[in-house]
């Protein structure tokens, strides 16, 4: 049990900062083109689609007000452990098939 933790904390920690680090760089993207009218590139639009899969499952469907201030870094947590969960019960499945 404590193995299947560490796993499951082990990606949520990843796809925490792979999550912050796309966020960031879409961020940094759309800010150098603030004031022109370019249209966003294809790396933007690959960057905001990449945010868009990190956060989900949770995060479309939660408004920002629900968790005010620095409270609203607790569902970006949750949903990165459901996307640990997730893959630690993928790896798992990918075992189970290759013992066979």
């Amino acid at each position: 049990m404590k193995r299947a933790r560490v796993w499951v904390l082990g990606i949520a920690a990843a796809h925490l900062l792979i999550h912050g680090a796309v966020l960031l760089l879409a961020a940094e993207q759309s800010a150098r083109r603030y004031d022109t009218a370019v249209a966003p590139g294809v790396g933007e639009r690959i960057l905001e689609a990449g945010a868009f899969i990190l956060s989900l499952p949770l995060l479309p469907w939660m408004s920002p007000t629900w968790f005010p201030g620095l409270v609203g870094y607790l569902p970006i947590a949750v949903n990165s452990l459901c996307w640990g969960l997730a893959g630690w019960l993928l790896l798992r499945w990918i075992d189970g098939r290759r013992l066979r």
